[in-house]
């Protein structure tokens, strides 16, 4: 029937809302100190967004005090973003998100103590001593 929403018009309608919002998303979570599980190829977005992080069950506590619900589970946590969320729920998620993250964590040494790899990061680069990995965070580097 004219101007009856059929599933695909409804489906292309969710997608189109709730992207640009996954991505905006995804990006600003990619920053942070956890690990991200979900992929960062633009064509493999989803409404899911997935991390890893060591004290995932605490934000998870911490997100619902502020009437924001995520799924935590074996140290993952799980965001679903639909067509009903908006920029501004995003940017609120966000906000919290970054005050319930540890400013400072100690770093797994993976390697040899020269070299060691910060493995808390996904995207964890080479530490030399006591510095500073690649979240910007301070790291207290031990030797192995």
């Amino acid at each position: 029937q004219p101007g009856e929403a059929t599933p695909a018009l409804v489906h292309a309608a969710i997608d189109a809302a709730a992207r640009p919002l996954v991505r905006q998303c995804l990006e600003e979570v990619s920053n942070l100190p956890v690990e991200l599980l979900t992929p960062l190829d633009h064509a493999a977005v989803a409404g899911i967004l997935a991390f890893r992080h060591p004290d995932a069950d605490r934000l998870q506590r911490q997100l619902r005090l502020n009437n924001i619900h995520v799924m935590s589970h074996a140290g993952r946590v799980r965001v679903a973003i639909h067509g009903y969320n908006t920029t501004a729920d995003v940017t609120t998620f966000l906000t919290h998100l970054k005050t319930a993250l540890p400013i400072e964590h100690d770093c797994r040494i993976e390697n040899d103590p020269r070299g060691a790899r910060c493995s808390f990061a996904s995207v964890a680069k080479r530490h030399q001593g006591r510095s500073n990995c690649a979240l910007g965070v301070v790291c207290a580097i031990s030797a192995v």
